[in-house]
């Protein structure tokens, strides 16, 4: 995955965990979404009212190829089929009249068996500052919340315990240790905690040519804000993970 250099960087998110609020749906037990929910979702905070369409990605959490998909809009007398790919793209057309109409959009899959993605526009990422190769654990983070929050305009679940989130990535050939204390006085304790760098794919499957450590954010730690002592020059990026492999991750340390 690049670094991101531009004024304002699309990435990948998790438009909701599962495609299925409906309940409204000609067939109850198939996955099914409101079509304004789902373009107010896409548009996050900004409404373009210009956009003929919304291209996305669907995909099922029980392994049906994306072309065996079938998307529905219920309009009218006659349902909208929207094509998906074998790669799970497809587009939702954008008009004020099927805004009006607000059709349900179904698919042919159980409900809560399918995920929907799109492309969102964030601010570039910049990488905190690390002095005498140590910082503060909520300094490390503030990219992470930024980026975080930018996401929560479309879905405010993203980053919350249990949920899709993202995960700092950082390549280095030194371990990283946080430092922390808890408690105060006599009763302070003092324990620190070693993230050894690993050998890992990256987000196109190719092997790292470094180490890799990722970090996810645990809530927990900004109370008591940890030194974390970073050696040596590294490489630093945000990706999003899905909640299976925050925990992965989280347990690999």
């Amino acid at each position: 995955m690049r670094k991101f250099r531009k004024n304002t960087s699309k990435i990948i998110v998790l438009l909701l965990g599962v495609f299925g609020l409906g309940s409204e749906a000609p067939a109850q037990d198939l996955a099914s979404m409101p079509y304004r929910h789902l373009i107010r979702m896409a548009q996050g905070e900004k409404v373009d009212a210009e956009a003929k369409s919304y291209r996305m990605l669907i995909s099922s959490n029980i392994g049906v190829p994306p072309e065996k998909i079938e998307l529905l809009l219920y309009t009218g007398d006659s349902p909208l089929h929207l094509i998906v790919d074998n790669k799970g793209n497809f587009e939702v057309p954008n008009t004020v009249s099927l805004f009006a109409e607000n059709p349900m959009l179904v698919a042919n899959q159980p409900k809560g068996t399918l995920n929907i993605s799109f492309k969102l526009e964030v601010p570039p990422f910049q990488a905190p500052k690390i002095e005498d190769g140590k910082i503060r654990y909520t300094k490390l983070f503030e990219p992470v919340i930024e980026m975080q929050n930018q996401v929560r305009r479309v879905d405010p679940t993203f980053g919350l315990m249990g949920k899709d989130q993202f995960a700092l990535v950082i390549r280095t050939e030194e371990p990283i240790k946080i430092t922390r204390t808890t408690g105060a006085g006599e009763q302070a304790i003092t324990g620190s905690r070693t993230y050894r760098p690993k050998k890992m794919k990256d987000s196109k499957g190719v092997e790292e040519k470094k180490g890799v450590i990722v970090l996810i954010m645990e809530a927990y730690m900004f109370e008591d804000d940890p030194i974390v002592e970073i050696p040596g020059p590294v490489e630093m990026e945000i990706r999003p993970v899905s909640s299976r492999d925050a925990e992965n991750f989280k347990s690999a340390y």
